[in-house]
């Protein structure tokens, strides 16, 4: 019976020290973390610094992939060789406020995603534009920082959606 009530008590015991879920206000406090990590690389970004960016990924296992499709970024070094090309390309970048932004953090706290949206005017090559930027990226946590470890950044297109080529067809059928 003793041997009984001692692994009753280690499985409880056990089960109790395990991991907890975050309350609401813990993952109000990751959210504002994973945002604070995005606003940290869109000023790296404005300000070409390169280091800063790549520190903002993991130093493990990650995938990126950039607007073009040979971008894809599978380590820090390749973060710094793309980032350093970009920073090259571009002659500057101001980026605006972030919009349409959702992060979820996982109810155990070591993982979190984001997906937004940023306005930027960029000039690329002399040239000067203005750009809407979609990110999706995916965050873990590494060393108690939230760190990039997937993510992909692509230009939004303007009059190209599903259902404004489908208005373009049906009024090109009618001439």
């Amino acid at each position: 019976m003793r041997h009984i009530i001692l692994v009753l008590f280690s499985i409880v015991l056990i089960a109790g020290c395990g991991p907890q879920k975050l309350t609401n206000e813990q993952i109000a406090t990751e959210k504002k973390a994973v945002e604070d990590q995005i606003a940290k690389f869109h000023r790296a970004y404005e300000a070409k610094d390169v280091a800063g960016i790549a520190n903002l990924f993991s130093k493990g296992e990650l995938m990126f992939f950039g607007t073009d499709s040979a971008e894809v970024l599978k380590n820090t070094s390749d973060v710094q060789k793309e980032f350093k090309a970009d920073s090259e390309l571009v002659g500057s970048a101001k980026l605006g406020t972030t919009r349409n932004l959702s992060i979820q953090v996982a109810s155990m706290g070591d993982l979190a995603s984001a997906v937004y949206e940023v306005p930027g005017d960029l000039v690329m090559a002399g040239q000067s534009s203005h750009a809407l930027i979609r990110f999706a990226m995916t965050f873990e946590k590494e060393n108690n920082v939230w760190k990039i470890v997937q993510g992909e950044g692509a230009f939004a297109t303007t009059g190209q959606s599903s259902a404004e080529l489908v208005e373009k067809m049906k009024a090109a059928k009618k001439k």
